[in-house]
């Protein structure tokens, strides 16, 4: 069965946040490395430096959304309908004006949360597929069960 849909601004953002998304220990790690840079910044006075997690929310939460919705605006190929179809030899993507197959050995990792799946090609290409393009729940997760296994069975 083919999915199909067209990808919307708020898809994309929300692409960008599991792309982003951290390992799980990574948190701890950050709060030390940012809790003993604030210590040193208070112990020796050095309020440049207790600046830089600010710095950090800010490119986060204000730079790359924004440098998203430029990304997406002249992107035109991301606002044309798609079709997904989900095939033994991989997946095969379809759109206005291109086609092609990804096969299950060049799908590098999946990544994906209630909403969006994102199937990487390298660490840092990926094809977004939003779960609204199913018909309900199950068929998302039917699909992304589907791909890691395919893709597991590939490597």
């Amino acid at each position: 069965m083919p999915i199909r849909g067209v990808i919307s601004l708020s898809d994309y953002l929300a692409g960008q946040r599991v792309h982003y998304r951290p390992k799980p220990w990574l948190a701890p790690v950050a709060a030390l490395v940012i809790g003993g840079t604030l210590w040193y910044a208070v112990a020796m006075h050095d309020w440049v430096i207790a600046l830089l997690p600010i710095y950090l929310a800010v490119i986060f939460l204000i730079y790359v959304p924004l440098r998203g919705r430029r990304n997406f605006r002249q992107n035109k190929a991301l606002s044309e309908p798609m079709t997904v179809d989900l095939r033994d030899d991989g997946l095969y993507f379809t759109n206005t004006h291109a086609s092609g197959l990804l096969p299950w050995s060049h799908v590098h990792k999946v990544k994906s949360n209630a909403r969006i799946a994102l199937i990487y090609r390298t660490s840092n290409m990926f094809h977004l597929i939003p779960s609204r393009f199913f018909l309900n729940a199950n068929d998302y997760k039917a699909f992304l069960q589907t791909v890691r296994s395919k893709t597991i069975a590939a490597t």
